[in-house]
């Protein structure tokens, strides 16, 4: 079986499981499962969500289509100047690394850092990616703009 025929099947078991432990929620179930069909590899999925005075930082990973890597990316929110900050992409060896990378996240002077969890299959994880854990603020770029409620807006 190849790649794209397994990647089918796992989204069909997957539809089947989520039916079943949902009965009642049908047509909403339907809708977020065309939605998350439709949209892919565009779907990011929040791992940590930090305040920091003004501003909060979300560390967010997606599930690329193989063979594409997954990423991981850093958005700053700043909510005093309506704006959102989007960090360069950091590529995953495995989409899963994500969860081990993402501890704590920390504003160090001019830097953004990702700091790893404490556990040691964490700490083997975050070796292989020492280099890509501290950002600097200067590699962020505008990404989206908050509107008065607070919610993004696309520039």
């Amino acid at each position: 079986m190849d790649e794209g025929k397994r990647t089918q099947l796992l989204i069909a078991r997957t539809k089947h499981v989520l039916r079943s432990l949902f009965p009642n929620n049908g047509s909403v179930l339907e809708e977020v499962l065309a939605e998350a069909e439709r949209e892919r590899d565009r779907l990011r999925f929040l791992i940590k969500r930090k305040k920091i005075g003004n501003q909060s930082v979300e560390a967010s990973f997606n599930l690329a289509t193989w063979p594409a890597p997954s990423d991981l990316i850093l958005v700053i929110k700043d909510h005093k100047a309506s704006i959102c900050l989007s960090s360069a992409r950091i590529e995953l060896e495995f989409y899963a690394d994500a969860f081990s990378l993402v501890g704590d996240i920390r504003r160090e002077g001019e830097t953004v850092k990702i700091v790893p969890k404490t556990s040691f299959t964490a700490q083997l994880v975050a070796t292989r990616y020492e280099t890509s854990l501290t950002l600097p603020l200067t590699t962020f770029r505008a990404w989206l703009a908050l509107t008065e409620s607070g919610f993004p807006s696309l520039r």
